[in-house]
Order: structure tokens, then sequence, then C-alpha cells
């Protein structure tokens, strides 16, 4: 996902976050098994990549939302001509 913000593709990202929603509805259903030192801390590592990356693509979403409320909202003596259907 970091990639495709990386590039502006924006609809990926989209995507890909909606791939990791399924993936996370399906580990919180899932059953708890025992893992060994090793794993533990792979799985520490990649939840620490994913902070990160979550973070990074944040800030650069961060730009285009503000372009998208600067549009959105409203200011004295210009009319809305949008229509959101």
């Amino acid at each position: 996902m970091l990639d495709a913000a990386e590039r502006g593709d924006w609809d990926a990202v989209t995507a890909g976050e909606q791939s990791c929603g399924r993936l996370i509805d399906f580990l919180k259903h899932a059953s708890l098994v025992p893992i060994d030192e090793a794993e533990r801390l792979e799985c520490m590592r990649l939840v620490r990549k994913v902070l990160a990356d979550d973070a990074a693509i944040r800030g650069l979403a961060q730009p285009r939302l503000a372009e998208l409320d600067r549009i959105l909202r409203p200011t004295p003596g210009r009319m809305r001509t949008h229509s959101f259907r």
C-alpha cells in the first residue's frame, strides 16, 4: 500500500485497505495458538512495519485531504455547483 501511495495510486491504496480490513476481521475470529520466541519477534517486527507504513501513507495523504477540504469548504460569495449522488 505504501508503494501505491507513493505513486499516487489512491484507488490501489483503498483496495489494500479493504483487503487489510478483511484480514483483520479474519484474525479477530481465528483461534490463538502458542508461538515460539522467534515467531513472536517476527510478529512484532511486522506490526512495527505496518505502523510505520501507515504513518507514511497518512503523511502522503495529508496534502490531498487538505486540498479536498479546501475544495469542499464553502466560501462567502461562492456557490457550490457540485452535486453528490
